[in-house]
């Protein structure tokens, strides 16, 4: 290959033009849809330098490290085909059997065209994963808000990088020259998880595990602006597993918890607790009225049986339930409120964090919940088997007075009004500092005790993933 490699310098300038209009040609042939192939066509389509031809001085060498490195895809389940390698083996080797004058310029063209793609596939995927979860998840699911468009819900709001021209403008000026293989390891993600995960895949024959293997591998390549490992202390909620996990530097507890109903599913998000809440007041949104509540307009027993009151929120004025219109109740002047305390929907507690979803964590008023297999029954809020337990740790300084008032004043009838003792009462408790939460998607997770578990594709996530990983098996 070396021997070549000196003798195909010679003349490349002045078949430069031969091997641009062969390359045109592949341009008007290439179909495919990955944004890697759209940036390896404009690229060409833009006359820019060769990028492997024009280097020959390290080709041959830096060439087979490379299809080495993209036929190592294989560990990720993934075909090398997918990258480009057997092309690109298949021609270097006709190449290599050339002499000198029976120069192909055909080949040149392929090499140089497939080498980029190939290898522009793989850098992109390795940093910034082999698909697009922002912009794939939140096309899943219409808005039935809007029945005459298509509006689709949010329901990835996790902050993630993303391949900018910068990244691409690097990888074509640092690909084919000697810094090739260290932006490769530049750009290979560093999760301790894909790690685990990539190890078990080997072993494993079962299509259905390897699915899941690959869908939560892929998960540990999307480079997320902040991750749960940067703070020493954090709550991390993985919705398939049903449960929150409380780290603060080495000790860690878990609890059960309730999330969205597949129709109305918990939002992935990352945020800050910053205030927690004794006897929230639930105000009803607008979607649930809509779906739920105008159902009932003229069932007043409904309202006093589940504690509702209706308030005009211009005078403040309450609406008796019998005098309920549906004008009334589909009109934003009005609103509709769960009383406080025992019996409230939120519960006795609510962590508030800062979210586009009206989402928090919170008691519930219905226990009964957790002792079910499948606890995806809410609105899209987060509910806590042991909230109390929760508030405390959220808490900077565990000081016994205020862990006693919160006590109380979530346990206190609020109707007995002349027995309450408002010495002990809080209302609101602002948390300083915050405290980082993560809601999670991922059906293979390690416990507190770094133990591998397998929890169910509850949203269907997991087969999303998987079919667009189809275009690399």
């Amino acid at each position: 290959m070396a021997n070549w490699a000196s003798q195909h310098q010679t003349g490349l300038v002045a078949n430069d033009s031969i091997i641009r209009m062969n390359i045109d040609s592949l341009i008007r042939a290439d179909n495919d849809t990955t944004l890697p192939d759209y940036r390896t066509r404009n690229y060409y389509k833009a006359r820019k330098p060769f990028i492997w031809i024009s280097r020959t001085d390290i080709y041959p060498q830096l060439t087979d490290t490379l299809l080495t490195i993209l036929e190592g895809v294989r560990q990720y389940g993934f075909a090398p085909q997918r990258f480009m390698t057997d092309r690109v083996r298949n021609d270097l080797a006709h190449l290599d059997s050339l002499q000198f004058d029976d120069k192909d310029y055909q080949l040149d063209k392929v090499l140089e065209y497939n080498l980029t793609k190939g290898f522009l596939r793989f850098i992109t995927g390795e940093r910034f994963g082999y698909m697009n979860p922002e912009y794939i998840f939140n096309r899943l699911d219409r808005d039935d808000k809007y029945p005459n468009k298509v509006v689709f819900r949010r329901v990835f709001d996790i902050p993630v990088e993303h391949p900018d021209s910068a990244f691409f403008e690097k990888a074509f000026n640092l690909t084919g020259t000697d810094e090739t293989l260290s932006f490769v390891e530049e750009c290979r993600p560093k999760s301790d998880l894909l790690k685990a995960l990539t190890a078990r895949l080997d072993s494993t024959n079962d299509k259905a595990s390897r699915s899941r293997l690959m869908a939560n591998m892929e998960r540990c390549r999307w480079r997320l602006l902040d991750q749960p490992e940067n703070h020493e202390k954090r709550v991390v909620v993985n919705i398939p597993a049903f449960r929150v996990w409380a780290f603060d530097r080495d000790t860690a507890f878990s609890m059960k918890i309730a999330c969205g109903a597949k129709r109305t599913k918990t939002p992935l998000l990352t945020s800050k607790i910053n205030r927690m809440e004794m006897n929230p007041l639930w105000i009803i949104p607008r979607s649930i009225i809509e779906k739920e509540v105008i159902a009932h307009v003229d069932d007043s027993a409904y309202f006093a049986r589940n504690h509702y009151f209706i308030r005009n929120k211009q005078t403040g004025d309450t609406i008796p339930p019998q005098e309920l219109t549906r004008s009334i109740l589909m009109n934003p002047n009005y609103m509709i409120a769960q009383e406080r305390g025992a019996g409230n929907s939120l519960g006795r507690i609510i962590f508030r964090f800062d979210n586009a979803f009206a989402v928090y964590l919170h008691d519930t008023n219905s226990p009964g919940v957790f002792r079910r297999d499948n606890r995806a029954v809410s609105h899209g809020c987060v509910r806590l088997e042991r909230p109390l337990d929760m508030a405390e740790f959220l808490l900077n300084e565990k000081n016994p007075k205020t862990i006693e008032k919160i006590y109380y004043s979530t346990h206190v009838n609020l109707k007995d009004k002349e027995r309450i003792d408002k010495s002990k009462m809080l209302s609101s408790l602002p948390l300083s500092p915050s405290v980082p939460v993560f809601i999670t998607y991922y059906t293979l997770f390690p416990d507190e005790n770094s133990s591998l578990q397998t929890y169910p594709d509850i949203y269907g996530y997991d087969s999303v993933i998987s079919r667009y990983l189809t275009n690399y098996e």
